[in-house]
């Protein structure tokens, strides 16, 4: 009896290795559960590479495409299949060696993606308007000095990763990621002359 008492405290301990151990993958698009899946697009055209932070409006794509795939091809579709999208995260990464970066936005969206089929999202807010008068672009203003203070340049580098986020009509979550890069930088806005 004694012998046993070590080896019952031993075998929880080996389930928590087992049951922990399986959620590891890098088969994102097999790892919902799912039958289709989808990808999200910004091609050179549908998305602006520069925004002026002085201009006074948000940061908004002109198209974001997201495609629907069903997994199985042969299956065929279903109305079931189809996807609405509930809401996209966009996330920020400095690209120029600054480390100070815009806060993550969660904006939300009722948009239906057919599968298979494509959804094509025009003019959706990538940066509400808070954000892009907010650090790190606060520094290009030439009230605080016009310069990130981090890489001594009048322009600051990002990419945004924008993560869709829904479930199909029967329910199953679904989400992809895309990415876009864009330059911020600070240009007056252009007197009014009155007549």
């Amino acid at each position: 009896m004694k012998n046993r008492l070590p080896m019952l405290k031993i075998l929880p301990a080996l389930g928590l290795v087992v049951v922990f151990g399986n959620g590891c993958s890098n088969n994102t698009k097999g790892d919902e559960a799912a039958p289709v899946y989808l990808t999200v697009a910004f091609d050179s055209q549908s998305i602006t590479r520069y925004k002026n932070v002085g201009d006074g409006t948000l940061l908004a794509a002109d198209q974001m495409t997201v495609t629907g795939f069903l997994k199985v091809p042969g299956n065929g579709g279903s109305p079931f299949n189809n996807v609405q999208l509930d809401a996209y995260v966009v996330e920020w990464k400095r690209t120029d060696g600054g480390t100070k970066t815009p806060a993550t936005e969660r904006f939300d969206s009722s948009i239906i993606v057919p599968v298979p089929g494509v959804s094509n999202m025009k003019n959706f807010p990538f940066m509400s308007l808070p954000a892009v008068q907010a650090a790190p672009f606060d520094q290009l203003f030439p009230f605080n000095g016009g310069l990130d203070r981090e890489t001594r340049r009048t322009e600051i580098d990002c990419t945004a990763t924008v993560t869709v986020i829904g479930h199909t009509i029967s329910g199953s979550p679904v989400s992809a990621v895309g990415q876009f890069p864009i330059t911020f930088y600070y240009r007056a806005p252009a007197a009014k002359v009155n007549p």
